[in-house]
Formats: structure tokens, sequence, C-alpha cells
């Protein structure tokens, strides 16, 4: 209901600082600093005042800093009121999100054993932008949101900085995505001694520890590997990949995100976890969906932050 742009301005504003801005929110400090210059574009007018010292805010810029939130704020009041009153009259509602990185197919199986042990639940996919300031926003109130649960990778450091809980669904090895056009394509497994003079695209440190563990490994243990860090997961690091023959570290659930991308498995002992990223506080209807899944599918225990 109002630019999410909005969101960004508040927390440069709050942090004094593009790049701390940018820490919070998980996105680099240039895409902080692309959004508010489009933002300060869009409204015509100079919101911060930039200086070697840093950034403060320009007397418009606190006029908008003044009403920012409460504009968030209320947006996200009228949202959860307009679907309070929307449940009031249908069935209970179970919020899937999907994108193309946390795509709803993984969980299609749960998906129709829920429906089939209850009729009466309405499962309805929510589609949204799969960015870290949406992401971010979700995780923040997965109700505000209109979303109830996703798929995603995580571990307990994740969970704890992003303030959500997660229930393991597989350890997933990681994999190599490459164009089918790539020489080492035609392999069914690769080593590591195949990857000697290629790009890994691998996720920035910090993101995941077990991705973290096998950057290290490939650094210390694989120099001849040229690690290329990326800052998220994004259909541009695919598209990347698939035009310029790079390889892609990746897992089984998304082999259907780029077509023109083949997935290969390696002789290496890293995983990932991967499951169901849902709310500390989950609805009833929610933990009712959670426990089932538990009973019947979930190998491991949950994870809760």
């Amino acid at each position: 209901m109002y630019n999410r742009q909005l969101e960004t301005f508040v927390q440069v504003a709050e942090h004094g600082s593009f790049s701390k801005a940018a820490q919070a929110m998980y996105i680099t400090p240039t895409a902080v600093i692309r959004q508010m210059n489009l933002f300060e574009k869009h409204l015509g007018v100079k919101l911060f005042n930039r200086t070697y010292r840093g950034l403060s805010l320009t007397e418009a810029g606190e006029c908008v800093f003044e009403g920012a939130r409460h504009i968030i704020a209320y947006s996200r009041e009228v949202v959860q009121r307009a679907r309070e009153v929307d449940s009031t009259s249908s069935r209970p509602v179970l919020r899937v999100g999907t994108a193309v990185m946390t795509p709803s197919s993984p969980i299609l199986g749960l998906l129709l054993l829920i429906r089939e042990r209850y009729p009466d639940i309405e499962v309805k996919l929510v589609s949204f932008e799969n960015t870290p300031e949406e992401v971010r926003r979700i995780f923040a109130d997965f109700d505000a949101a209109g979303i109830d649960v996703l798929t995603g990778i995580f571990e307990d450091r994740y969970l704890e900085a992003r303030g959500c809980s997660g229930l393991v669904l597989s350890e997933e090895p990681i994999q190599l995505a490459l164009p089918f056009d790539h020489p080492l394509a035609a392999r069914d497994e690769l080593g590591i001694e195949d990857l000697a003079g290629q790009r890994v695209l691998i996720a920035k440190e910090g993101w995941n520890a077990d991705v973290d563990a096998l950057r290290a490994d490939l650094v210390v243990n694989h120099p001849e590997v040229r690690v290329v860090d990326f800052s998220h997961y994004s259909i541009d690091v695919f598209n990347c990949c698939s035009n310029e023959g790079a390889l892609l570290t990746t897992i089984g659930p998304w082999r259907e995100v780029h077509p023109l991308l083949k997935m290969v498995p390696v002789r290496w002992d890293h995983r990932v976890s991967f499951g169901i990223l849902h709310s500390r506080r989950p609805s009833p209807l929610v933990a009712d969906f959670l426990e089932e899944i538990r009973r019947n599918v979930a190998p491991g225990a949950p994870r809760r932050a």
C-alpha cells in the first residue's frame, strides 16, 4: 500500500548511514543508495545532506521521516483489518509464500496431505518479491505480510538473526548448477579436482554457516578454485551462471528455477538444512500444520531461535 523505498528510507534515517542500513536489511550499500536516489527523484525533494562526516536529514527529510513510520504502521493495520474481515466469511486459510527462490513445489506433497486430512482448510499461494528487504519484512511480521509459511535454506544463526523459526524437512547436499553447454555438464558427478580454474559462485560470508564452511574449505584447501561471492540468491545470479558459464552453488529443490541450467552433484560432504520457515508464534492453524508435518514427514526436530 506504500512505496517499499519508504522502509529503506526509515532504516537509513534511523542508522544515519547507508552501510549500516544495508547491514540491517541484508542488502548491499549500493542497493540502498540506488533506492534512496530513486526515492528522492520520485518525491522531487532532497532527503539527505551527504558530507564526509556522514548523513543527516534535510528539513524535507525530517518532514518525511516524521510521518513515514506512521504511514507504514497504518498501512499494515489496514491490511490486517481487511484480512480479519475477510476471514470471518471464509474457511480457515493456510497462506504459503511463493517466489522464484522460495518455490512452493518442494512441499506440494505436504500441502496435498493437509488438504486430504483437513478438507475444510483452504490453501492459498501468496506471491512476493524475493528481495532481502521483502524477506526481512515477512520475517519481522508474518501475519502483517499475509504469509504463514515459506520454504528456504536456514540454520540456527540465520533464524536468530531474522527472528523466526524453522522446521527442517531435509539436509540437502550442495550441488553446482551450470549451463547445459558447459564442458562439465556432460558429467553425472563432479569432483573438486574438476573445479580447478572454474568460477564458483557462493553466497557472501555470514549468510549461512554451512555455506561458509564450504567457502572456507575451497579457499584454504583448494586455492585453484576461483571462489566468487554474491550478495544474495536471485534470478540475476542464475542468469549470470547461465550467460557467463560460472558454476553456482545450489540445492535440489531449486532445480526448476532456471531452465537453461543443469544441476550436478559434487563429491564433497557439504550440506544445508532446507525446510519451512514460520513465525516464532504461529497461529493455531499453522501450529497444527507444522505438527502434522512433524508426525508424518519431517525427519528432524524443529529448529527454533
